[in-house]
């Protein structure tokens, strides 16, 4: 969602908007599957910068939904298109024109079926000024005659624009982003239909077992850990299997390399759901993995009822499931990165809550983590039964596997390996023998 607005006066709407709309559509979207992010290039600015419209237009173009409000500034002018032409003919004649107005151009006029239906302007009731103490209100109007007519002029020309929804002459910030919330909410449902939903969870649960099939050639997995990760899994005694490690020490690339190996020996009936975070727009958020975790259990098991979008309904739903799986089969739950879910009061423990203290018979979880991590602390106060895998330094043989492999993957033989390389004291860490290879 891309956010245009001048700087100095939308200071009210820009904080009703960050600190509560988005974070409300972000919460209950990412609940349901899809990640949801707001684009403002201008919070952080001192002020507006015209050589920032280059930015601006790149990260409008990634856009879906473009939000414009508009009050009695018009802004900075982007006097100098010379440069843009080069890649943007259409820019040329957007010489002198604001930032606001170029921004809007391209979302109504110069790619109007990308934004077809999902573009809105709000525009602020001139009368909104005279409300403000006499020193704020130079912020909020032009002094400059010809940028008052540039405004009038923008502000027609958009009034003309056929198809697209504008709201008048507001008062209260409060009160407009009820309407925007309820523009950006129509938005996602139209933009990811249910039946979409459901293709972007298989296709989240192909990505993330084709990351784990690709070859790590920065780590060598010990045979000692993958015998002790597979026979918790054949035998897990009712308890959470915690995978401990200093940061680069490899946990997620043990994760990757066995349950690729795992995956190609497992028997049939056993449901194995896979969470890793792959670096994408942001992190996701622990109820909206519980949320995919009731999608592909749904898929897995054949299941009629519907998957619910409030978190005690999941709660209930999910163990209610989460019952009827594991009377049928095996049920393994892998969540690498347990400690990286950014949300304070929405991390593992918004998981773990909706888990038995005592796991059942056939449950297996494994959750990897940072050495001295607060996750560790969720989880030993919100389950019975843990064991801890502390992934500790590298074998002089597996240094060297990892050193040749990567030797050998940009094409050299490994007789080119600098032999002091696996004897430094940072060649503990896997992490470091990627770098320095």
């Amino acid at each position: 969602v891309y956010v245009s607005a001048t700087l100095s006066d939308f200071a009210r709407e820009r904080h009703v908007l960050h600190g509560g709309v988005l974070q409300d559509i972000r919460r209950l979207w990412d609940g349901r599957g899809v990640f949801f992010m707001a684009v403002d290039v201008r919070i952080g600015m001192s002020e507006e910068d015209p050589s920032a419209i280059a930015r601006s237009l790149d990260e409008l173009k990634k856009c879906s939904v473009f939000l414009c409000f508009i009050g009695e500034k018009y802004g900075v002018r982007v006097e100098d298109t010379s440069e843009l032409c080069k890649t943007l003919p259409w820019i040329e004649s957007m010489g002198g024109k604001s930032m606001v107005e170029i921004e809007t151009a391209y979302a109504t006029i110069i790619e109007p079926e990308r934004f077809l239906r999902r573009a809105f302007v709000y525009m602020r009731d001139p009368s909104y000024v005279d409300l403000l103490p006499g020193a704020a209100r130079g912020d909020y109007v032009e002094e400059d005659a010809q940028y008052v007519l540039a405004l009038d002029a923008f502000k027609k020309r958009l009034k003309g624009v056929e198809g697209l929804p504008i709201v008048e002459n507001y008062t209260e910030p409060e009160a407009v982003m009820k309407t925007v919330s309820r523009d950006l909410k129509r938005c996602m449902v139209s933009l990811y239909p249910k039946a979409t939903r459901l293709r972007m969870c298989t296709v989240q649960r192909s990505c993330l077992l084709q990351y784990c099939r690709e070859p790590v050639s920065h780590y060598y997995l010990d045979s000692d850990v993958a015998v002790r990760l597979s026979n918790y899994v054949a035998f897990g005694d009712r308890c959470v299997l915690n995978v401990m490690g200093a940061p680069g020490a490899g946990k997620t690339s043990m994760m990757r390399t066995w349950l690729n190996l795992f995956e190609n020996k497992r028997a049939g009936g056993v449901f194995v759901f896979p969470h890793f975070d792959l670096g994408s727009a942001g992190v996701e958020s622990a109820r909206g993995l519980l949320r995919r975790l009731l999608f592909e259990m749904k898929k897995h098991f054949h299941l009629r009822a519907e998957v619910p979008t409030n978190y005690i309904q999941i709660q209930r739903t999910f163990l209610m499931w989460l019952r009827m799986a594991t009377a049928k089969g095996k049920v393994v739950i892998l969540i690498d990165g347990a400690d990286g879910f950014d949300e304070p009061n929405d991390g593992i423990g918004a998981i773990l809550d909706c888990i038995p203290r005592v796991l059942p018979t056939s449950l297996r979880m494994i959750l990897t983590m940072e050495t001295g991590s607060k996750a560790y602390d969720s989880v030993t106060k919100r389950v019975s039964y843990c064991k801890t895998l502390t992934i500790g330094t590298l074998s002089t043989v597996a240094r060297r596997s990892i050193v040749e492999s990567m030797v050998e993957r940009v094409g050299k033989a490994a007789e080119d390996m600098d032999p002091r390389i696996v004897k430094q004291p940072g060649a503990r860490n896997p992490l470091y023998l990627k770098v320095a290879s």
